[in-house]
C-alpha cells in the first residue's frame, strides 16, 4: 500500500514497502512530490530503512535553512551556487564560504538509490519557504514557494511513520 504524507501540488513523500521488504531493511519504492512533480525515482527499490535514517539526520537542521540571501536571488541562481558549493568544480572561495555558511543544512535530497539522478535544496525564513529541484543532467530547474516548517512537517510525519514500522519490524524478531 502506497503511504503519501503531505500533498502532490505542495510537497509530499511517498513511499511503498515490497512485498518481501527484508524485515528491518524495509525495501520499498519513494519519492518526493513538489509542485505536483516528481523528484526522485520511485521505480528504483530502496531501503527505506537508510531513508529513515537519513530522515534523522535531516532533523537536526530543522528551523535552521535560514539564508537571506539565497531567498533573494532567482531559483536557478540559488541550486547553482548552493550546487556548485556542495558537490561542483569550484575555486577555494565558494568552498570555504559554503562550509561558513553551512550550505549543507539546506540539502534536502536524501542519499539513497531511488534520488541517485535528483536534487533537492530547501531556503526558509521566518514566514516562507522555496524548494528547489532537478533530475539529472540538471538543466531544467524547477521551484515551489511553500510556507516556512511546511517542508519540515512533512519530512517529520514520515519519519516518525518509518520509524514506527521499523521498531515493529524489529520487535518482530528481524534484528538490525
Amino acid at each position: 500500500m502506497t503511504e503519501r504524507i503531505g500533498e502532490r501540488d505542495r510537497f509530499a513523500v511517498e513511499f511503498e514497502l515490497l512485498e518481501k521488504s527484508g524485515g528491518p531493511w524495509m525495501y520499498g519504492h519513494c519519492c518526493y512530490w513538489c509542485d505536483g512533480r516528481r523528484v526522485g525515482d520511485s521505480a528504483v527499490a530502496t531501503s527505506l530503512r537508510d531513508f529513515l535514517f537519513q530522515l534523522e539526520g535531516m532533523r537536526r537542521d530543522v528551523g535552521r535553512r535560514k539564508n537571506p540571501r539565497f531567498l533573494d536571488m532567482s531559483p536557478i541562481e540559488f541550486f547553482r551556487i548552493v550546487d556548485a558549493g556542495l558537490f561542483g568544480e569550484r575555486d577555494l572561495g565558494p568552498v570555504e564560504l559554503a562550509e561558513k555558511e553551512q550550505w549543507a543544512r539546506h540539502n534536502i535530497n536524501p542519499s539513497i538509490e531511488s534520488f541517485d539522478h535528483s536534487k533537492i535544496y530547501l531556503v526558509e525564513d521566518e514566514v516562507v519557504g522555496r524548494a528547489v529541484f532537478a533530475d539529472e543532467p540538471y538543466r531544467t530547474i524547477n521551484h515551489t514557494d511553500l510556507n516556512a516548517g511546511e517542508v519540515d512537517a512533512v519530512l517529520e510525519s514520515t519519519r516518525t511513520l518509518l520509524g514506527g514500522i521499523y521498531d515493529s519490524a524489529i520487535a518482530a524478531g528481524g534484528g538490525p
